[in-house]
C-alpha cells in the first residue's frame, strides 16, 4: 500500500499451520519448537508513526528519540517481538542465502513468525500513578517527574504457550517522563511500500507532530543527501535536476520517486513552518518490491511465487520437487520478506505430492492448484482462512478419500472444483449452522462435487 504510516497495533493471534495430510504418518525426525524474541514495548512515538523525527545528539554522537510526553497529554504503547513457530527436521538439512549473500544451512523446514499486538500485553501497573496512569497500554502525563532525571516505569507481562503447552510469562517494561510541555516538534517519518514501476510524489504534510501548519507551496532537497541506495550507477542527469539509478530514480522538479528494482531507498526533504518559515526536514523510506504480477523464486531456491503487492505472494510451485512440500508463511524474495496469503493457479497441478503444509493465513486456492494430484488421500483447510476456492481445483484427485473445508469461510467454489468426485471421495463441512451447511452443500454440489458424499460436521 502506497503512503502508509505503519500503526501500532499488529495482529497477535499466533499461527499454526494445518497440514494437508495422507495417511502416511508424521516422522519422528520431526519437532516443534515455539518462542518469542524481542519482545518489548516502548512509548517513545505517538499511535500512527513508524518513527518519530530523530535529532542527532552531537554529545553521544548518537540518534536519539524522546519518550515525554506533556501534562495531559496521552500516548499509545508501541509494541515490538514475535513469537516464532518453527518445524525442525532433525536429518534432512536444507540450504539458503542469508543476508550478507553467504550459502549456509539448516534443519528448519518451517517457520512462522507472529507478531505480538498491544491486546496481547497484559497487567499494566504505573510506578508512579502520580506522575503518570496507564489503562490497556495507554499512558496519561498527571503532573511533572519530581526528579527530571528520574523516569517512572510502565511495566506490563506478555504470555504465551510454548511448544509442551508450558505458559511462558515474558515481563516487559519502559520509562516515560513528564514535562509540562511537549517535546520538541518533528514531522513524522513516511514508509511508503511500492511495486517495481510505482511511483510517488512528496509533498508537504498539513502539520508537525505538534499541530503547526507547514508551508503548502515549499519543498527542498539537498543534492548531497542522494546516494546509492538508487544504485551503485545512480548519477545526477547534467541539469541537476534528476538522480537516476538501477534501483529508482528521483525528479526534483515533479518531486517524483519512480521504483525501478527490489531494495530499499531514503529521501530527505525540507518544508517549512508556515507561522515563521522555520525549516524542518522529514525522511521518507521507500521499500521496493518486485512487480505486481510477477513470478519469481525466493532466495532459499526451494520455491516460485507470485508477487500480489508489497507484502504478500502467493505460493507458484516447486523448484526444488519433494513430494511432501512445506509452504512457509513468510518468504524472502530479494531480501524482501512477503507473508504468502495464496496458493497460485497450478501451483500443484499434475504433481506427485503426498501431503503438503500450508500456512493459516491462506485466502485463496487458485484454479486447477490441486488438479490431477492422483496421489493425495485425504486434505484439511477448515483450520485455513481459505475464502475461495478456483476453478478446477481438487479436480482429478481421485484417490482424496476425505476433503474437509470450512462452511463459515469459504464464500466460493469454482466450477469443476471436484470434478471426478464420487461417493468414495467425502467431503466435510465444518459449518456453525445447519443453514451454513446447506449452503455449501448447495454451492459443493453444483461445483462439480454432486457425486460425492458431503457430511455435516459441527
Amino acid at each position: 500500500m502506497n503512503n502508509k504510516i505503519i500503526a501500532l497495533g499488529m495482529a497477535g493471534a499466533m499461527a499454526i499451520a494445518a497440514v494437508f495430510t495422507t495417511a502416511i504418518p508424521v516422522s519422528a525426525q520431526v519437532t516443534t519448537n515455539i518462542y518469542h524474541r524481542y519482545v518489548g514495548i516502548s512509548f517513545s512515538h505517538l499511535i500512527g508513526e513508524s518513527d518519530p523525527y530523530m535529532a542527532f545528539d552531537d554529545d553521544t554522537d548518537t540518534w536519539a528519540i524522546s519518550n515525554t510526553i506533556a501534562v495531559g497529554e496521552s500516548r499509545t504503547a508501541a509494541v515490538s517481538g514475535v513469537v516464532i513457530t518453527e518445524t525442525i527436521d532433525t536429518i534432512n538439512e536444507k540450504t539458503y542465502i542469508d543476508e550478507n549473500g553467504g550459502v549456509r544451512t539448516t534443519h528448519v523446514t518451517a517457520k512462522t513468525h507472529t507478531p505480538v499486538s498491544l491486546a496481547d500485553i497484559k497487567n499494566w501497573k504505573s510506578t508512579d500513578p502520580t506522575v503518570v496512569t496507564v489503562a490497556n497500554g495507554v499512558i496519561t502525563g498527571v503532573s511533572p517527574n519530581p526528579d527530571p532525571t528520574t523516569p517512572v516505569w510502565i511495566q506490563a507481562t506478555f504470555e504465551y504457550t510454548d511448544e509442551t503447552g508450558t505458559v511462558v510469562n515474558v515481563p516487559v517494561d519502559a520509562p516515560v517522563y513528564v514535562e509540562k510541555a511537549p517535546a520538541d516538534d518533528y514531522i513524522i517519518q513516511e514508509d511508503i511500500d511500492l511495486a517495481v514501476g510505482g511511483t510517488y510524489t512528496i509533498a508537504p504534510p498539513a502539520t508537525t507532530r505538534k499541530g503547526v501548519a507547514l508551508d503548502q507551496s515549499y519543498v527542498q532537497f539537498d543534492n548531497a543527501d542522494f546516494d546509492d541506495d538508487f544504485g551503485t550507477d545512480a548519477k545526477w542527469d547534467d541539469a541537476g535536476n534528476v538522480y537516476s539509478g538501477s534501483r529508482a530514480s528521483f525528479d526534483k522538479t515533479t518531486k517524483t520517486f519512480t521504483a525501478k528494482a527490489p531494495g530499499q531507498v531514503y529521501v530527505w526533504a525540507g518544508f517549512k513552518k508556515a507561522t515563521d518559515g522555520t525549516m524542518m526536514w522529514n525522511v521518507y523510506h521507500f521499500c521496493i518490491s518486485d512487480a505486481i504480477g510477477t513470478v519469481v523464486t525466493d532466495d532459499y531456491g526451494e520455491a516460485q511465487y507470485k508477487i500480489l503487492n508489497a507484502h504478500e505472494v502467493a505460493y507458484a510451485g516447486m523448484v526444488k520437487v519433494t513430494n511432501k512440500p512445506v509452504i512457509p508463511s513468510t518468504v524472502k524474495i530479494n531480501r524482501v520478506e512477503y507473508d504468502v496469503v495464496e496458493i497460485a493457479d497450478g501451483a500443484f497441478k499434475g504433481t506427485s505430492i503426498v501431503s503438503v503444509t500450508v500456512p493459516v493465513q491462506t485466502k485463496k486456492i487458485g484454479a486447477s492448484a490441486f488438479e490431477n494430484c492422483k496421489k493425495l488421500t485425504s486434505l484439511d483447510i477448515s483450520s485455513t482462512d481459505v475464502e475461495q476456492i478456483g476453478a478446477a481445483a481438487f479436480a482429478g484427485c481421485v484417490k482424496c478419500k476425505e476433503l474437509t473445508v470450512n462452511g463459515d469461510k469459504v464464500k466460493t467454489y469454482g466450477a469443476g472444483a471436484f470434478k471426478k468426485f464420487k461417493k468414495k471421495n467425502v467431503i466435510n463441512v465444518e459449518a456453525s449452522s445447519k443453514k451454513v451447511f446447506k449452503s455449501a452443500s448447495k454451492k459443493i454440489k453444483k461445483a462439480g462435487g454432486k457425486k460425492a458424499k458431503i457430511v455435516e460436521q459441527d
